[in-house]
């Protein structure tokens, strides 16, 4: 089988292997907010220790998950966050956080004039890493 893009290779890797490419932790269910839009549900569930964490980046790392999303209620109440961030940083392919601005700039792209005839798309914002 030919593959045609880095894509192809990557989910076909995925599949017969039943890896991830990409995985999302919430690192926290605890919220000061109680946003209408917000999926959880705010129960104590317990968390993870910054430990258990670091294995479970390093476990996603040794497998070869590109992509990794941090998220969960209001993760900057652990005091461990930017520990942890800059854990996952370190292995990762991509060695920097996206900025506003990467995104923004997607979005004044089809918020323009130039995007009208785009009634649907999946546009990637992850620094040219599924390019390479």
């Amino acid at each position: 089988m030919v593959e045609t893009s880095i894509m192809d290779a990557l989910i076909r890797r995925t599949t017969e292997n039943h890896l991830p490419i990409t995985v999302h932790v919430d690192l926290t269910y605890r919220c000061n907010e109680r946003c209408v839009h917000c999926y959880l549900d705010h129960n104590d569930y317990g968390e993870m220790t910054t430990k258990e964490i670091c294995t479970l980046f390093e476990d996603l790392a040794e497998i070869g998950t590109l992509f990794l999303t941090i998220s969960g209620g209001e993760i900057f109440l652990r005091k461990d966050f930017f520990e942890l961030l800059e854990y996952a940083r370190r292995r990762t392919p991509w060695p920097r956080l996206g900025r506003p601005e990467d995104i923004a700039n997607a979005a004044v792209f089809l918020a323009s004039d130039l995007a009208t005839y785009i009634t649907a798309a999946n546009l990637v914002v992850d620094g040219g890493w599924l390019a390479r």
